[in-house]
């Protein structure tokens, strides 16, 4: 591709990615009902309003980005845009939110203290963010793995009530969940040793920055990112098995290693300088929302969430579902075009089918397709299993883990197989088919 070539495909990424916009901040493809869109998770949003609240009021200060108000956690939202004009807030004091750093709470800060100053304005930043990012990792994907695999998963986004809905949230960023995988797609595109270990680094770093956020999701984000280098391998890359994991284990190797340094440093900040004291409250916040006895926590509904089996917590996310999997509103008084509450379940099974017969029928090219689920369905799995008590309690927002690569995997394992059933047998490329046998 010529200099000139490439310089007009990033302007027309670029501009796919401002096009996109208005999905992710104003519901225009309206995957979800207006109430779901813009209500999702608005208790976690608050975190981020109360620490601006807090910082402009000068009620108080915080080690934290993210504090909560007293006494309604949720009554920022009912003066925040008026904060510049004088409004005087509701709350009376704020409790830090030690859980994490925070980092998302001091940036919106920023930009509000910048001029963005309503919640809409600082939406609508996080909602380009996110568009520009989602554009980036999908045609990053494009080129590391195969195109059609690229577009199965921007597609896929576009009509998801839980991507479309997330996307603007300003706690949980959702842009930071996809950089790690952007650094492991440049580890499959470098062409040299030198840039390959540039990028190694840079998914650690992603990892650290992700961290710094909020520890929700980690093992999800770095199954996703070291899963890349696997999922190039099965579809696109002539390279070797041995290469390919090997790839994929510096990655994943990378991103514990910025997620470690982000832990010292949250845990020397909780404890203000002390590591055991720091490492205490960490732990304990850990042990609640994974695997931890019932007694840590005397709040019923986390009580609740330690005790209850794994077996159930998969069953919710399985065929738990109370939203579309997919959804188009066309306006007017038609209603929305939409796969339903058991899309996920109907979808599974006639992806896990089709692996299934194409073992039967063309056993290499069914190794292969195992393969490619195996890698697909892990990342939000990891999750779900090793984030058992959050998982139970946070029903409201894990469902769009399936999305990130586990739900676009699916479509494109059973339109791929669809598409090779109803065309003339032809040939597969020799680099899929060696790649596949090694």
């Amino acid at each position: 591709m010529t200099r000139r070539r490439t310089i007009q495909a990033v302007l027309a990424l670029v501009a796919l990615g401002f096009a996109l916009i208005p999905v992710f901040q104003a519901n225009i493809l309206a995957p979800g009902d207006t109430y779901y869109f813009t209500n999702w998770d608005r208790h976690s949003q608050a975190l981020v309003l109360s620490k601006i609240e807090q910082d402009t009021t000068g009620e108080g200060s915080s080690r934290f980005g993210l504090v909560a108000a007293n006494p309604d956690p949720d009554a920022p939202y009912s003066t925040f845009d008026g904060l510049r004009g004088g409004a005087v807030p509701a709350s009376t004091s704020y409790s830090p939110y030690a859980s994490s750093l925070g980092l998302q709470g001091w940036a919106f800060e920023g930009l509000y203290r910048a001029g963005c100053s309503t919640l809409n304005c600082l939406n609508t930043v996080e909602s380009g963010v996110f568009s520009l990012v989602l554009v980036l990792f999908t045609t990053l994907l494009a080129l590391a793995v195969r195109r059609s695999f690229g577009i199965v998963v921007l597609l896929s986004s576009l009509v998801s009530p839980w991507v479309v809905s997330s996307a603007h949230n300003l706690y949980w960023v959702p842009w930071t969940w996809l950089l790690p995988a952007c650094a492991a797609a440049g580890v499959v595109l470098a062409r040299t040793r030198r840039q390959r270990i540039v990028w190694i680094v840079m998914a650690g770093a992603a990892t650290a920055l992700k961290s710094t956020t909020g520890y929700e999701y980690l093992s999800t984000t770095t199954l996703l990112a070291a899963s890349i280098p696997v999922l190039a391998m099965l579809l696109g890359r002539p390279v070797d098995r041995r290469t390919a994991f090997r790839r994929s284990a510096a990655v994943f190797a990378s991103c514990v290693a910025g997620f470690l340094v982000v832990l010292i440093v949250h845990i020397l900040v909780t404890g203000q300088g002390s590591f055991v004291a720091g490492a205490d409250f960490v732990v304990h916040d850990a042990l609640r929302r994974t695997h931890g006895s019932a007694a840590l926590d005397s709040d019923p509904l986390v009580n609740a969430s330690l005790k209850a089996s794994l077996g159930a917590v998969l069953t919710r996310y399985i065929v738990g579902w109370s939203t579309a999997l997919f959804a188009v509103g066309i306006g007017g008084p038609y209603p929305s075009l939409s796969i339903g509450t058991g899309g996920f379940w109907g979808l599974s099974v006639l992806a896990v089918g089709a692996v299934v017969l194409q073992l039967v029928r063309e056993p290499v090219r069914g190794r292969r397709d195992l393969a490619v689920l195996v890698a697909g369905v892990a990342p939000a799995l990891s999750w779900f299993v090793l984030a058992k008590s959050h998982s139970f309690t946070e029903t409201n927002e894990n469902y769009v883990l399936w999305y990130l690569i586990c739900i676009p995997t699916l479509v494109w394992l059973l339109g791929s197989a669809v598409l090779r059933w109803l065309r003339p047998p032809e040939a597969e490329p020799e680099r899929l088919g060696a790649a596949a046998s090694r």
